[in-house]
């Protein structure tokens, strides 16, 4: 099954989408809170868009709710 373009997103697009800055969007992946659908051969790195904007509103519920970002990654990992 391929996805479709408006399914699939970049930092870019989910900071767009989510409204985020696409610079906390990478620092949250790099701390491993989600993860990348698949990397493009030049690197770049594809998100399934629905469910990881879900997962950015998630992560940002939990921060509003006093959790730490290792605790949050201990919660969705």
């Amino acid at each position: 099954m391929t996805q479709q373009k408006e399914d699939v997103a970049t930092f870019s697009t989910l900071a767009k989408d989510a409204g985020f800055s696409r610079s906390k969007i990478m620092h949250w992946e790099k701390m491993g809170l989600f993860t990348a659908t698949f990397t493009l051969m030049t690197g770049t790195k594809i998100f399934d868009r629905k469910e990881t904007v879900k997962r950015l509103k998630e992560i940002v519920k939990l921060q509003k709710a006093g959790r730490s970002l290792e605790e949050i990654k201990e919660i969705l990992v």
